[in-house]
C-alpha cells in the first residue's frame, strides 16, 4: 500500500538512495584498491595537476575533496555521490522520451541498474570511471535537449559536458565522437553552426589538459596508443575481451537491448528518432572500437563502461514498448535472481568469508609487515608503483617507486620522490626472481628486498647513444648522460655504477650485456662518456630490436634512463 502512493521518480530516488547507503557502508569496510591508492596519491603526493601520466584530472579531484576525511571513507565518499546522481539523470531522460513510466518500470529501471555487475563496483570504489559514467550521461542528455531545441546556451553544455568527459578518462571521447557524427548528419537547421559553438567552447574548456599533454610530451597518449599494446596479437586478447563483455553486461539482458534498438514508440518507429539512434549507435561503436582494438594488445573490461548507460535506456525501451507479458515476466525472474547475486557479491567483497587473496584485503596487514622490517627507513619500490601508494596510505611512512627499465612508467616519473633518500639507510622492494630477503605476508603476495646503507638515486639520470661501433665481439659505444642530482656520479666498489644495455625479446625476457662506469658525470651536467659492451647473446638481436640503455647501482635493476633506440647495422 505504501508503494502505491510513492510516484516513480519517488521509487527511483529511493532505491538509488538505498543503494548509495550500501556503497557508504562499504565504503569505510573495504580496503583500498591498488589503483585507488595509486589516484589517492595523486591527490595528496603528487599533487593537483591539470593532467597525470595514466589518466585526466577528474577522479584525483574528486579524492582530493575528501581527502581530510580518514581511511578509505575519504578517499572514496565523493565517488558514490555520482553514481544514483547520473542514474536518476538516466531514468529522467528516459521518461521525457514520451515513454508511460509507472510504479513497476521504476522497480525495474533500479533493478536493471543494480544487476550491472561493472556498475556494483564503479559506484563505489575511486576510479576514473566513476566521473566518466557521470559526465558521459550529462553528454547524452545535453546533446538530446540540443538537438530538440537547438541554442546557443544548450550548444555551449554539450561543451562543458564534452570537457568534463575529457577529464575524466580518454576513452570517453568515443561517446562523443558518435554524438558529434550523428548531430552533424542529421542534417537539421544550423546544425553546423551549433556544432562550431559546441566544440570551441569544448577546445576552451579542455586547454589547460591540451597544455599540460604539450608540455609532458603527451606521455598518456604515447602510452596508451602505443606503449600498452606493443606486445604484438594474442588470440586470447580477442578472447578475454569477449568474455570481459559479461562482467560489463548482464548476458541474460542481450535479447532486450537488441529488441529495444527496435521497439516503436508513441513518436513513430524509435530507430528513425535521433535519441534512439545516438543510444544504439553508443553501444554498437563502443563494443566494435574496442573488439578491434583486442588484435592491437589487451583490452580491459571497464574500457566499454559507458556502453552500460545506453544498454539500460534500450532494455527499458523494450521493457516498455515491445515486450510481452511472457517476456516481461522473464526480465523479471532474471531481474530478481542479478539482484540477488549482486546482494551477495557485497557480502563476500565486505567480509571476505572465504579468506580471498586480492586487491581489496589484507593490505594493512601486509603494508605493516613491510614496516616492521623497514623500520624508520624509506621503502623504495622498484617494479609496482602502485605498492608505495599503499605503503604511504597504511602506515604513514615514507616510501616511493622508481620503475625498472623493462615495465612501463607512471606519475612517479615526474617526482623527484627518491631524490630525499639519497646517502640514506633504505629498503628496496625487487622483483621477486633476483636474489633478495623475503618477507612472507599472510594473505598477500611475498615481498622480495634487499637493505642498502647509502642509497644513490639514479632514475632521473638520462642517457641518450651518440654513437656506437659494432666490432663482432663488442658495441663501443658513446653515451650522453645527464645527471640531474647536487652529487657527481662516481664508481666505486660500494656503488658499483655500470651501464645495462638491454634488448627485449619480449614482454616477460630479454638479452643484455654490461659496461662498467669510469668516468666521473659531475653534478647538474651533461657529459660524453665512452664504454664498451662485451656483447654476448645479445649479438643475435642488436639490430633486430629496439635497445634500452640504463646505469644500475648497487647491483639492483636499472630505472628508465633513455628511450628504446635502434642501430643500424653500419654503426
Amino acid at each position: 500500500e505504501v508503494l502505491h502512493r510513492l510516484t516513480p521518480n519517488t521509487i527511483v530516488a529511493l532505491s538509488l538512495t538505498v543503494w548509495w547507503l550500501l556503497n557508504l557502508v562499504m565504503a569505510g569496510g573495504v580496503e583500498l584498491a591498488n589503483d585507488e591508492a595509486y589516484y589517492w596519491w595523486w591527490a595528496t603526493g603528487s599533487g593537483l595537476d591539470w593532467g597525470y601520466y595514466d589518466h585526466p584530472p577528474a577522479v584525483a579531484l574528486l579524492i582530493w575533496l575528501t581527502q581530510r576525511i580518514p581511511g578509505e571513507f575519504g578517499v572514496r565518499l565523493a565517488t558514490t555521490l555520482l553514481q544514483p546522481a547520473y542514474l536518476f539523470i538516466l531514468w529522467r531522460l528516459w521518461i521525457s522520451y514520451g515513454t508511460c513510466a509507472n510504479r513497476r518500470s521504476a522497480l525495474v529501471f533500479s533493478a536493471l541498474c543494480f544487476s550491472l555487475p561493472l556498475l556494483q563496483l564503479y559506484g563505489l570504489l575511486a576510479l576514473p570511471d566513476a566521473p566518466l559514467l557521470f559526465s558521459s550521461t550529462l553528454f547524452l542528455v545535453l546533446l538530446n535537449r540540443l538537438h530538440r531545441k537547438p541554442s546557443t546556451l544548450n550548444a555551449a553544455l554539450v561543451g562543458l559536458s564534452t570537457a568534463l568527459v575529457g577529464y575524466s578518462k580518454y576513452q570517453g571521447l568515443i561517446v562523443v565522437a558518435t554524438g558529434f557524427a550523428l548531430y552533424v548528419a542529421n542534417g537539421k537547421r544550423h546544425a553546423v553552426r551549433y556544432a562550431a559553438i559546441w566544440l570551441l567552447s569544448a577546445l576552451t574548456l579542455y586547454s589547460p589538459h591540451l597544455v599540460w599533454l604539450y608540455r609532458h610530451d603527451f606521455a598518456p597518449l604515447r602510452y596508451h596508443l602505443v606503449e600498452r599494446s606493443s606486445s604484438g596479437y594474442r588470440f586470447s586478447f580477442t578472447l578475454e575481451y569477449i568474455l570481459n563483455l559479461v562482467a560489463v553486461f548482464n548476458p541474460l539482458l542481450v535479447w532486450f537491448i537488441v529488441k529495444g534498438i527496435f521497439v516503436k514508440t508513441r513518436e513513430g518507429n524509435a530507430a528513425n528518432t535521433f535519441l534512439q539512434r545516438l543510444m544504439s549507435w553508443t553501444l554498437a561503436v563502443y563494443g566494435i572500437f574496442f573488439f578491434l582494438a583486442s588484435f592491437k594488445g589487451r583490452t580491459q573490461p571497464q574500457w566499454n563502461l559507458v556502453a552500460a548507460i545506453p544498454a539500460v535506456w534500450l532494455v527499458m525501451n523494450a521493457y516498455s514498448g515491445g515486450a510481452s507479458l511472457r517476456q516481461r515476466k522473464v526480465l523479471h525472474t532474471v531481474l530478481c535472481l542479478s539482484v540477488a547475486a549482486m546482494l551477495c557479491f557485497r557480502i563476500v567483497v565486505l567480509l571476505n568469508p572465504f579468506h580471498l587473496n586480492g586487491e581489496l584485503w589484507n593490505n594493512r596487514a601486509g603494508c605493516k609487515a613491510i614496516a616492521e622490517v623497514a623500520q624508520n627507513r624509506p621503502v623504495v619500490v622498484q617494479h609496482n608503483y602502485t605498492l608505495p601508494c599503499k605503503y604511504i596510505f597504511y602506515t604513514h611512512r615514507e616510501a616511493c617507486c622508481i620503475p625498472v627499465y623493462f615495465e612501463r612508467n607512471s606519475q612517479w616519473q615526474y617526482t623527484a620522490a627518491d631524490s630525499s633518500f639519497a646517502g640514506r639507510s633504505v629498503l628496496v622492494v625487487v622483483p621477486d626472481w633476483t636474489l633478495s630477503n623475503v618477507i612472507h605476508r599472510q594473505g598477500a603476495s611475498d615481498i622480495h628486498y634487499v637493505e642498502i646503507e647509502r642509497y644513490l638515486p639514479l632514475s632521473r639520470v638520462k642517457i641518450k647513444l651518440l654513437d656506437a661501433k659494432n666490432t663482432g665481439q663488442t658495441l663501443q659505444t658513446t653515451l650522453q648522460v645527464t645527471n640531474p642530482y647536487p652529487y657527481p656520479l662516481i664508481p666505486t666498489a660500494e656503488n658499483n655504477l655500470a651501464f645495462r644495455l638491454s634488448s627485449m625479446i619480449d614482454p616477460y625476457s630479454e638479452r643484455s650485456c654490461q659496461a662498467p662506469l669510469h668516468d666521473t658525470v659531475e653534478p647538474f651536467s651533461t657529459s660524453e662518456v665512452t664504454c664498451t659492451f662485451q656483447l654476448g647473446e645479445i649479438a643475435e638481436t642488436l639490430y633486430k630490436r629496439p635497445l634500452r640503455f640504463c646505469i644500475e647501482s648497487h647491483g639492483l635493476i636499472g630505472s628508465i634512463n633513455s628511450t628504446p633506440t635502434t642501430i643500424s647495422p653500419q654503426e
